[in-house]
Parts: structure tokens; C-alpha cells; sequence
């Protein structure tokens, strides 16, 4: 294929991050979950991408309930896969300094 297509195939498949309900208590779960999912990646290298925006919308979030044929309560998508062969190395974040995310007691 052309340089085009040959950077687009990386394997990425899409996850659904889904709970029972759909309470302020599962959307907390949700987070939870999609920071593990996140962190899990980053740990094996793999590239993430939440999309959110398919959630959104009420009649957006029962069709991806309908596709997986469950009565859960689809959260967030999140594409996972490995990174382009041609992308370079992410810089490193910088940290803030502790005193500007801790406020003292």
C-alpha cells in the first residue's frame, strides 16, 4: 500500500467501558476504570485514545448498547493500539512542583 495507508494499520481495536447503571456512583466506577485502563496501557507501550463523544448523546449510547447486545450502560470508548512505526518518541511530561498541587494544612 501507499505511505498513507501503511501508517494507519497499527492493529488499534476499540474498547467499551460499560456499567450495570448509569448513577453518579457507575460514572465514578467508569473513571476508575478507564484510569486503569489508561495506565495499563501506557505501561505496555500501547497508544489510548478516549472518545467520549459517542456517549454523549442519549440515542448514540443505546445504539453502541444495542451493537453489543447488553443491557449495560455503555461509558466511554476507549481505541487502543500500538503506535505508528513513523511516530517518534513522545517528550517526557514536565511535573509540577509538589507545593502547587498540595496545599498546606
Amino acid at each position: 500500500g501507499t505511505p498513507e495507508t501503511a501508517d494507519a494499520v497499527d492493529a488499534a481495536e476499540l474498547m467499551v467501558i460499560v456499567t450495570e447503571g448509569d448513577g453518579t456512583a457507575d460514572r465514578l466506577r467508569a473513571g476508575e476504570a478507564l484510569s486503569a485502563v489508561l495506565l495499563h496501557a501506557t505501561r505496555h507501550r500501547l497508544a489510548t485514545t478516549p472518545l467520549s463523544q459517542a456517549t454523549e448523546v442519549a440515542q448514540a449510547r443505546g445504539a453502541i448498547g444495542r451493537a453489543l447486545q447488553t443491557a449495560a450502560q455503555p461509558q466511554i470508548l476507549v481505541r487502543v493500539g500500538w503506535p505508528a512505526t513513523t511516530a517518534g518518541d513522545l517528550p517526557a511530561t514536565p511535573r509540577r512542583d509538589l507545593w502547587s498541587v498540595l496545599l498546606p494544612s
